[in-house]
């Protein structure tokens, strides 16, 4: 499998993926689209992230460590 070393195989291999996870997401989204509005999708990141927020996980640091050692 020569054609698959190196820089070609590299972006062969991304494409394949970057092509992968489009194709898993308009499934989706047509999924989404084509049911009730009385059903909600469920099992999608995006509801998830919308839900628990978007900063960071666990709790802040203590604000009494100094800045530099």
């Amino acid at each position: 499998m020569a054609f698959m070393d190196g820089h070609g195989g590299v972006r062969t291999w991304c494409g394949y993926g970057v092509f992968a996870h489009n194709a898993v997401k308009i499934s989706r989204l047509i999924a989404a689209k084509n049911q009730p509005a009385s059903i909600k999708p469920t099992g999608l990141r995006s509801t998830r992230i919308a839900e628990t927020g978007t900063g960071p996980p666990g709790k802040s640091p203590p604000s009494d460590l100094p800045l530099s050692a």
